[in-house]
């Protein structure tokens, strides 16, 4: 799919969390990203859960702290006036959740 053919509402499985949530949320995928001032080095790419809300039928709002990586690459990326390419994967083997939590230097892949 491509375009105006993608609906994210038909072909994720978001749901509602809570009652109160204002939205549909993806449960437990993991957000891949790299450094955009320096894509090529595997050690500084990043394996983190975030908070997920769909938010349109091609828009996904991801919810980072400043302190979290992935959230000094959308950084870097902003400051430069460009989109930075990110990864969501789901149904993920369990460890990936494990290690995407587990704080590690910001050079060190995940």
């Amino acid at each position: 799919m491509q375009g105006d053919d993608i609906n994210l509402f038909d072909i994720l499985p978001a749901i509602r969390l809570n009652a109160a949530d204002g939205g549909f949320f993806l449960d437990n995928g993991a957000v891949v990203s790299r450094d955009p001032d320096d894509p090529d080095n595997f050690g500084k790419q990043n394996v983190g859960c975030y908070r997920m809300q769909v938010k349109g039928p091609r828009k996904i709002n991801i919810f980072t702290v400043p302190v979290h990586h992935a959230a000094i690459h959308l950084g870097k990326a902003e400051a430069r006036g460009e989109d930075l390419p990110m990864c969501i994967t789901l149904g993920n083997d369990p460890i990936i959740k494990i290690m995407a939590g587990t704080p590690f230097a910001y050079d060190q892949s995940e």
